[in-house]
């Protein structure tokens, strides 16, 4: 098993993992397909939050726990170098396959 990235809100670190079911859903989500994604400047800024957003729902799922924020905060508390992390785990994930 690899390495996942970590993303940090408020002070908690994160794990971020896209299974394919989190994938589904931020392309339901931002109607983009991810495997065409090859840097952010593709995505609006709400897609953005909703790929990290299903990232660290992915994780959660996957560690057996339970997420305790939302996409909003997803929104409030991260910025352009949180999704540069979300990439950098997307794409880890795509190298391997």
């Amino acid at each position: 098993a690899r390495h996942h990235f970590m993303i940090e809100l408020n002070g908690k670190e994160y794990e971020l993992r896209y299974t394919l079911g989190a994938l589904a859903k931020f392309e339901k989500r931002s109607k983009v397909n991810v495997f065409g994604l090859s840097d952010p400047s593709k995505l609006s800024a709400e897609a953005c939050a909703w790929l990290i957003f299903v990232g660290m729902e992915g994780a959660a799922k996957a560690n057996d726990e339970t997420l305790d924020i939302t996409i909003n905060d997803v929104m409030d508390g991260m910025d352009l170098s949180h999704v540069q992390v979300a990439f950098e785990e997307l794409g880890a994930g795509e190298k391997k396959a």
